[in-house]
């Protein structure tokens, strides 16, 4: 549980960072988490190569194409950016497709991986919305909205702290509850993100 928590605590925390960073260190941290993604999908590429063999042809096939667009060079630009991430919405979307086929058909023989993978591209998936939200937001026209759209996701991510918090203090009992409610948590803090773009 401990480990879980802690990583829980650290996602919540890097979100909060990320919505603070300046448009400098916002390319920054974008780069940064490509590679982490990239290592994470190494990892796991590995190890559904050895539990599944053949059975992971096509998934590894969609990881090799988000591997090619996590390694594209660094998003100067607001438009280099925008063109990155539709590259990338769409390898994730491809990858997350087979990953699902992947795990039916495999069942319980890759049990463990199952939160693995996906979790990690919903994680993406939402600092890939947060760093939309900082180009846009560095928009002269956008500006104004800076301030009510930045508060409005420092809220949700108040509330997952809590969550974080509170299961810290009630310690081991309510994993699975915690789990889900976070899951839940971090599912309404990725639709506060998509609605400011609707």
């Amino acid at each position: 549980m401990d480990k879980e928590l802690s990583k829980w605590q650290k996602e919540v925390e890097e979100l909060e960072i990320d919505l603070q960073l300046s448009e400098d260190e916002i390319i920054n941290s974008f780069e940064n988490h490509k590679n982490n993604l990239t290592q994470n999908i190494d990892s796991f590429s590995q190890m559904a190569n050895e539990k599944l063999g053949e059975t992971a042809k096509g998934l590894q096939t969609k990881l090799d194409e988000l591997r090619v667009q996590l390694a594209l060079g660094k998003a100067e630009s607001k438009e280099a950016y925008e063109k990155q991430r539709t590259e990338l919405n769409t390898a994730l979307h491809n990858v997350s497709a087979e990953y699902d086929k992947v795990v039916e058909q495999a069942g319980e023989t890759f049990e463990e991986a199952k939160e693995g993978l996906g979790e990690q591209l919903s994680k993406f998936q939402s600092k890939l919305d947060v760093f939309r939200l900082h180009f846009h937001l560095g928009m002269a026209e956008a500006k104004d909205d800076y301030e009510e759209k930045k508060k409005e996701l420092n809220q949700e991510l108040g509330k997952m702290k809590s969550k974080v918090k509170e299961a810290e203090e009630k310690g081991s009992d309510k994993w699975e509850d915690f789990g889900k409610e976070m899951g839940e948590a971090f599912s309404h803090f990725q639709g506060a993100i998509k609605k400011l773009f609707d």
